[in-house]
């Protein structure tokens, strides 16, 4: 990662977005505005997960590729990724497909700037995932939801997505200490079926730039930990 330069800090001061909170990240060849945050939540550190479980490591293309091999991401598709965060996906999807139709949602009001900055051929709305209210989203091809397994009032939303918005593929993907919860939202597809489902298993990697305490926190995690081993599955729609 590197600093920002004064072309950098001027444009995110326009967007009134925090240049404290972000640096430069080049990612295959594209060079993108990165959230750099370390929060602590009660007595337990933890980093902003992009620093862990975004850019900085090989998990977007390992979902892509993944996904990719199995016919489910291709050319003027049009996708809809429910709690983008920095929008690894959309980055990722960047850099294999020229047109693809792609909304993305979340919640963090800078997240969404940034991604606006990052990626402005796409389209990016802030809003409330557990509010269940997709509807507007109509005639998708691919609905994915990565990392957000455990999210209170996630079994709504896919039902909403189910019956409003009827995609070709679902896309679902956590870690394995939340597979209960994947498996209660898988079940609940009921006019959809497995189309694949796979572990794997990615690894940490330390940036020399990160904020001390991120690093520290890495560190601490065995190379078991549960972080680090995913489970992803892709719903195709029943005939």
């Amino acid at each position: 990662m590197e600093k920002l330069n004064e072309t950098d800090i001027k444009i995110l001061l326009s967007k009134n977005i925090d240049r404290n909170k972000c640096k430069i990240l080049n990612y295959k060849g594209k060079r993108i505005y990165f959230y750099n945050v370390f929060h602590k939540t009660g007595e337990q550190a933890k980093d902003c997960w992009a620093s862990f479980t975004g850019l900085t490591t090989t998990r977007p293309t390992i979902i892509c590729d993944i996904i990719c091999k199995h016919n489910c991401f291709f050319e003027n598709m049009k996708v809809l990724d429910i709690g983008c965060g920095l929008s690894e996906l959309g980055i990722e999807l960047s850099t294999r497909f020229n047109n693809i139709d792609y909304d993305g949602i979340d919640i963090i009001d800078d997240l969404i700037k940034l991604n606006k900055l990052n990626l402005p051929n796409y389209n990016f709305i802030k809003k409330n995932i557990i509010q269940p209210e997709l509807i507007q989203f109509n005639s998708k091809d691919v609905v994915c939801a990565l990392g957000l397994a455990s999210s209170p009032g996630f079994c709504n939303i896919i039902k909403n997505v189910t019956s409003n918005i009827s995609p070709q593929f679902i896309i679902l993907e956590t870690h394995i200490g939340y597979l209960n919860y994947l498996e209660n939202i898988v079940s609940i597809c009921k006019d959809y079926k497995i189309k694949h489902k796979e572990n794997y298993r990615f690894s940490k990697k330390i940036i020399h730039s990160m904020n001390q305490d991120a690093k520290e926190y890495l560190i601490s995690l065995s190379d078991t930990h549960k972080t680090w081993n995913r489970v992803i599955v892709i719903l195709e729609k029943k005939i």
